[in-house]
Formats: C-alpha cells, sequence, structure tokens
C-alpha cells in the first residue's frame, strides 16, 4: 500500500466516522427533548388535576346535595391549589397556570404552559361541583 492508497483510506474511515457520531449526537439530543417534553406535559397535566382536587374539595364543603347553590360563584383565586412544600422548593421549575373565568364567573378555564410545547386547557363548569347556581339561575 503506498502513501496515497494510506491518505485515501484514513480520509474515508475519518468521514464515515464523523458522520455516525453526528448522527448517533442528533439522535442522543431528540431523545432528551422528548423526555423533557413529556415530563412538561405530565407536570402541567399535574396542575390541571390540582385545580380539579381542589374544586372536589371545595364541592365537599357544600351543603348536601338538593340544598341550595351558592349565590356568587368563587373568583378563579380561590380556586387556585396551595402550594405544596415541594413547589416552594422547585419553585419557577412549575407550569405557569392561569385561571379565567367567563363572564357569568359560573365557567373557568385553567391553562397551563410548561415549557415551549403546547398549552393545556381545560374548562370547569363550577355548577356541576355545586359551587353556583347552575345557568338557569335555579338550583
Amino acid at each position: 500500500m503506498n502513501l496515497v492508497e494510506v491518505l485515501v483510506a484514513g480520509s474515508l474511515v475519518l468521514g464515515s466516522a464523523t458522520g455516525s457520531l453526528g448522527i448517533w449526537a442528533r439522535s442522543a439530543h431528540s431523545s432528551l427533548d422528548a423526555d423533557q417534553l413529556l415530563r412538561q406535559q405530565r407536570e402541567a397535566d399535574a396542575a390541571l388535576l390540582a385545580v380539579q382536587a381542589r374544586l372536589q374539595a371545595l364541592a365537599a364543603r357544600q351543603p348536601a346535595a338538593g340544598g341550595p347553590a351558592p349565590a356568587t360563584c368563587p373568583q378563579p383565586a380561590e380556586l387556585l391549589p396551595a402550594p405544596s412544600p415541594r413547589d416552594a422548593a422547585a419553585a419557577g421549575a412549575d407550569p405557569e397556570l392561569a385561571l379565567v373565568a367567563d363572564g357569568s364567573g359560573r365557567i373557568v378555564t385553567a391553562t397551563v404552559q410548561a415549557g415551549e410545547g403546547q398549552p393545556r386547557t381545560r374548562r370547569f363548569d363550577l355548577a356541576v361541583y355545586g359551587l353556583c347556581a347552575p345557568a338557569g339561575g335555579t338550583s
């Protein structure tokens, strides 16, 4: 084997190795991004479930079924779940939760933005939980 053949073979091996490492690095990076996105989606779902649990806890404090529903609906700020000690330790890492009531205050839209993914949105009808009067105004 002469010098030219050795140089050509070496450059082919180097090019092949570089390409393989590049593909491997992109694959590993994509896998990490997918794991991070999945973690963010789970945190967003957990935040929405915390709002639902808060609504169920408030509904449990209401008078027995069949009684009159409260005349006014709770404000969105009252529906926010209480922060846990874990949340205080990881401040800034939690998803952003926004609660917005419609004009009547009966329908509350909870939106969670976790990372760069699509926001998760869930609508809650407070009358279903017995926290305010139904749409017709009677209970």
